[in-house]
């Protein structure tokens, strides 16, 4: 009975294996998602090395950027100063911001003199006598349509347009460019500067309602006139003498007490 049993049934099948070794494609895959972390910081060490002397020269340069776009040049005392007395107390007082030049005191801003550097622009002496001149303004401003740029006025005469850009692409200068003064005021100012004394130029100041207008105040002797400036939509600065006519009433006033002109200015 037990016989038929045994043939009836079969012999006890072998245990199933549920636990299979697994391949070694399985177990190399496994192994390398393990360790992900490590691998992942191998790969940023590797790109750093690779890539972060240029990524440290782009933030330094977009900073650089930033903090003359946002430039505030000191209200309280001239970027240009001819008075000797008065040119030295500035140069003494703030020896980091001015130098003397022909016993005038001139300050020319750091921040813009940096950018020029991180951009390769060094002005060549026969082109640009007496660079770096004083920096009459520096700040953003924008074109009618809305373009941002970069301005910087120096020498009063002389304009400095920077497209800014950000980090896959450098700056642009757009040009270095005379400004483009109205007839009627380069032809008053000439006749004022006739036997004056150019005394003073004033830090120029951003108008906060117009975002392409912004003015700078300049000393004759004993009168004082205000430039407007404008940036236009084909990237040239205009400049106009703003209350002409109490220019003009000031200046034929002062006529009588004028001494000898000692420096040549663009308008």
């Amino acid at each position: 009975m037990a016989n038929a049993q045994y043939f009836a049934t079969g012999p006890p099948a072998p245990p199933l294996d549920y636990h299979q070794r697994p391949s070694t494609r399985r177990r190399l895959i496994k192994r390398m998602l393990r360790w992900w972390p490590a691998y992942l910081g191998l790969l940023a060490v590797g790109l750093g090395v690779a890539c972060g002397p240029r990524l440290l020269e782009r933030s330094k340069l977009l900073s650089l950027q930033e903090a003359c776009m946002t430039a505030e040049l000191p209200q309280d005392r001239p970027v240009f100063e001819t008075n000797p007395e008065s040119a030295r107390s500035l140069v003494a007082a703030y020896p980091a911001e001015y130098r003397l030049q022909n016993a005038s005191a001139i300050r020319a801003d750091n921040r813009w003199l940096k950018l020029l550097t991180q951009l390769g622009i060094n002005p060549k002496p026969g082109r640009w006598t007496g660079f770096p001149f004083e920096t009459d303004f520096l700040h953003e401003r924008f074109t009618p349509s809305g373009a941002r740029r970069l301005v910087v006025i120096e020498n009063l005469g002389m304009a400095v347009l920077v497209e800014p850009r950000g980090w896959f692409r450098r700056p642009r200068v757009i040009d270095f460019r005379a400004i483009e003064f109205d007839e009627r005021s380069a032809r008053l100012w000439q006749r004022a500067k006739n036997g004056r004394t150019l005394t003073r130029i004033s830090a120029g100041t951003p108008d906060p309602t117009d975002g392409s207008r912004f003015t700078i105040s300049e000393t004759l002797g004993d009168i004082t006139g205000t430039w407007e400036y404008r940036l236009t939509d084909d990237d040239h600065i205009t400049g106009r003498l703003l209350d002409t006519e109490e220019f003009t009433r000031k200046a034929g006033a002062a006529a009588k007490t004028a001494v000898p002109n000692t420096r040549k200015t663009s308008p």
